[in-house]
């Protein structure tokens, strides 16, 4: 967030305001892009932790939740 001030800030001295508003829209689709990519990824992990523990613990192997705790965070 203190970036995103600070950056602003910048572009709007170093560039026309028309040009900060573009690069400051550009910004931001990537943001929420890449928010939208992070939320993606840690609902994957979790179906495969998941997924991993109820597969384990089906076929009876031991220490089931460690694998599968190891499987979601790789």
């Amino acid at each position: 967030m203190l970036e995103e001030v600070f950056l602003l800030k910048f572009l709007q001295k170093v560039m026309s305001p028309r040009e900060a508003k573009v690069v400051s829209e550009f910004t931001q689709k990537i943001e929420l892009r890449m928010g939208a990519w992070m939320r993606g990824q840690l609902i994957l992990m979790l179906v495969i932790g998941f997924t991993t523990y109820v597969g384990l613990s089906l076929l009876g192997i031991p220490y089931a939740l460690s694998l599968a705790f190891f499987s979601w965070v790789a």
